[in-house]
């Protein structure tokens, strides 16, 4: 049975459904010149870089050059199994042929914001989401602490899904060659209770259900 917290939760992810609920072709799509896409897919998942962006705007009063905003994973999604409430953060990187160049350059660039990227979406964008929501909507501070308790305490998985553009496969058989080449398995199992680097068919195999 559902308790008035999960509903509560739901109902705050869902508010963000109009603005914030884009396909994985469009958050994974890639920064390049042509801009590629880590995942074909038009399942759609919250994007957290824009979820940022509204938390930096209330936190500032719309003012949103007040302050440096924080980093954020690209994407966030829920979902309510086993009687449980369940957040998975995933990131998106795509690889191209220039990367092989300096490998360890790539590595040194990444691996720092593969970490930072989560635990700042975790520790703060939410609290200022869940802050504006509870206060458009009138919730007690009882509840909003209440809300913050399941996102802190329900289990979180943290998805680091990348894509070798490059022909031959090269990075891509670099990257599983090496146990956790990027070095985020320390985040597991706090906060994260899993911490995964998937290739974007394990990622969709995943998702095809959830």
């Amino acid at each position: 049975m559902i308790n008035i917290t999960i509903i509560t939760i739901i109902d705050f992810f869902n508010s963000f459904k109009p603005d914030y609920f884009k396909t994985l072709l469009e958050i994974s799509l890639s920064w390049r010149d042509p801009p590629k896409s880590v995942v074909d897919s038009n399942k759609k998942i919250f994007s957290c870089d824009d979820l940022k962006t509204k938390a930096n705007s209330w936190l500032n009063k719309d003012n949103v050059n007040n302050i440096n905003q924080n980093s954020s994973v690209d994407g966030i999604y829920y979902f309510y199994e086993e009687n449980r409430f369940k957040l998975i953060f995933i990131e998106f990187k795509g690889f191209f042929k220039e990367d092989l160049e300096d490998l360890e350059k790539v590595k040194r660039d990444i691996k720092q914001s593969l970490k930072l990227k989560p635990l700042e979406s975790l520790f703060c964008i939410f609290p200022h989401l869940v802050d504006e929501f509870c206060s458009e909507w009138n919730y007690s501070n009882d509840e909003k602490y209440e809300l913050m308790l399941v996102i802190y305490n329900c289990p979180k998985a943290y998805f680091f899904v990348f894509k070798d553009f490059n022909k031959d496969g090269i990075f891509s058989e670099h990257i599983k060659s090496k146990y956790d080449f990027f070095e985020i398995k320390r985040l597991s199992k706090h906060p994260f209770d899993i911490v995964e680097t998937l290739t974007p068919d394990t990622f969709c195999e995943f998702m095809k259900n959830k």
